[in-house]
């Protein structure tokens, strides 16, 4: 695991990473802090933030039409830097899973981004994990179920300027909003069904929920018969306990097929 401490602008790139990542046989994780100040304030300034992008070699992966766009909209950064510029430097980087977020110190207005990348979706949910059971000043800017990644326009904007703490009223309105996201996604996307891994891969970067509440969801929507849970035999199950082996398939379509 390697830890790189910006300490604000620095020479290291999503491509240095890319390099380690690769020449470690996709093995390693990284922990990246950015002070980001000097980011945001680059925001203000096309000219000034394309010569940021092309400095981190992010050029081909950023929208920075997008993001002026929404940066117009919105009058703040956070929601900007988590979402789009961390997952353009995911790409850049090559590895498949990331988590970012805006650590918020209590005694100062300093504070920094976090953005852990990971080569399996099983670190990247433990770093989640890690941000719910200490609740200590992480906070996310998106929606609370699926979709943090994408801005709508049409949605509440409270949630990419506010943002949310790592704290229980939260994690329930998140798993709150999972069950109805869930649905539609299994409906969706996976006609033909999926096993609990597949779609916790499919939803990995997409949620600030941990591998537990994704499950917890999962149950709910079993317990209102939106989905057929089935186990790795074909057997429709009936306990709450989800495994990562289990089939999903939406009810209608179960019924529907058998």
């Amino acid at each position: 695991m390697f830890f790189l401490d910006q300490c604000g602008y620095s020479k290291v790139s999503p491509k240095t990473i890319h390099k380690i990542h690769t020449e470690l046989s996709s093995k390693a994780e990284f922990i990246v802090n950015f002070a980001i100040g000097w980011l945001a304030d680059t925001l203000n300034d096309a000219s000034d933030f394309k010569k940021i992008i092309a400095d981190f070699d992010l050029s081909e992966y950023v929208n920075l039409v997008e993001i002026l766009a929404i940066k117009a909209r919105l009058s703040d950064w956070r929601y900007l830097i988590e979402a789009k510029f961390g997952e353009a430097f995911r790409k850049a980087s090559g590895l498949p899973f990331f988590s970012p977020f805006y650590i918020e110190p209590v005694d100062n207005h300093r504070g920094y981004w976090l953005l852990h990348l990971a080569p399996v979706a099983r670190a990247r949910f433990a770093m989640t994990q890690i941000h719910w059971q200490n609740a200590n000043g992480s906070k996310h800017y998106g929606p609370k179920g699926l979709g943090i990644l994408g801005y709508k326009p049409d949605g509440d904007d409270t949630l990419y300027l506010n943002g949310m703490s790592f704290d229980v009223d939260t994690r329930t309105e998140c798993k709150e909003a999972l069950v109805t996201d869930l649905a539609k996604v299994i409906r969706s996307q996976f006609k033909d069904g999926t096993t609990v891994q597949e779609l916790s891969i499919h939803c990995c970067n997409d949620t600030i929920a941990d591998i537990s509440m994704l499950k917890a969801a999962l149950a709910s929507l079993s317990e209102r018969e939106d989905i057929v849970v089935l186990s790795g035999g074909g057997n429709e199950k009936r306990s709450q306990s989800i495994n990562d082996t289990d089939i999903i398939q939406s009810n209608r379509q179960f019924r529907l097929s058998f």
